[in-house]
């Protein structure tokens, strides 16, 4: 067999990893094992190391080599740009999980979405141990609809839209609204001040009041940054008064059920008055929307 005939019948995979065989990490280990595996079995393989080499030069050799399957080694760090490539290429997808994917940024607010949208593009999804895939599909049952309409659509749909033309005004706007308005500035913003009033008057848990606190502390210059943005995009042509206000209309429903407590009881347990939550983010959100000049009223 030839191999122009070789390369017609064997089947390509291209693999995406964090890291690469010389590193030592562990994403880089069990890729160079995996890689190692097709190939005894006779499989095309290429691994793209994307810490060494940059997303475009990785995405132009992928297309170029045209895999009948593209492998994603971490669900956030490598499965995006083989989430794209896969679609591009009109070939399947199969993502594996390592570890920090499921267990940190399946439940971080800022890297779920990514996590989903890349699961949920997968035809396949693979972890070394049970637990890990019994871990993801509890996190993706506890989610209600409103988490999924603010993350995995509106966010994601609006992420889309700046990736696809960073120049689109309009579209940045309407990112800064869903992301440093809404999921910032009010929904992490209440999230952190009431949980770490609770925390501080029952003296429990110190050090990760103390980390927490930190935390919300710094998101302050997200939520700043986003309110200057969108204060001179406004200063700078009214219209997109409308396209916040607009966004913000469609989401303050999913808003509104996703603070309050989800079981009866919980009002009393959390010690604040009924509504209380919803009161405190729809009144910080104001504070800011006058500031940028586009009040909901």
């Amino acid at each position: 067999m030839d191999r122009a005939e070789y390369a017609a019948r064997v089947p390509s995979v291209a693999v995406l990893t964090p890291f690469a065989f010389p590193s030592v990490r562990g994403n880089a280990i069990t890729a160079e094992r995996v890689v190692a595996g097709l190939r005894e079995r006779g499989v095309r393989v290429s691994a793209w190391d994307l810490s060494a080499t940059p997303e475009a030069d990785v995405a132009a050799a992928v297309e170029a080599w045209r895999p009948a399957l593209v492998h994603a080694f971490h669900a956030y760090r490598s499965g995006p740009l083989a989430l794209r490539l896969a679609r591009r290429l009109e070939v399947p997808l199969v993502v594996t999980l390592t570890g920090t994917d499921a267990n940190h940024e399946l439940l971080d607010p800022q890297h779920a979405p990514v996590v989903r949208r890349v699961l949920e593009g997968a035809a396949a999804v693979t972890a070394f141990d049970a637990s890990i895939g019994e871990h993801v599909a509890r996190a993706r049952e506890a989610l209600g609809a409103p988490f999924r309409r603010i993350f995995d659509e509106a966010l994601v749909d609006a992420h889309e839209r700046v990736r696809r033309d960073p120049a689109d005004r309009e579209a940045k706007v309407d990112f800064v609204t869903v992301y440093h308005m809404v999921i910032e500035g009010t929904l992490g913003l209440t999230a952190s001040h009431f949980l770490l009033d609770y925390l501080r008057e029952r003296d429990v848990l110190p050090g990760f009041v103390d980390g927490y606190g930190r935390i919300a502390a710094d998101e302050q210059r997200h939520i700043a940054y986003g309110t200057e943005f969108l204060r001179r995009a406004v200063a700078e042509d009214p219209g997109m008064a409308d396209v916040i206000r607009r966004r913000l209309r469609d989401l303050l429903p999913a808003v509104a059920e996703s603070v309050a407590p989800p079981s009866d009881g919980a009002w009393d347990l959390l010690g604040v008055e009924e509504g209380e939550l919803g009161r405190f983010g729809l009144n910080a959100l104001s504070r800011r929307l006058s500031i940028v000049g586009a009040p909901l009223a």
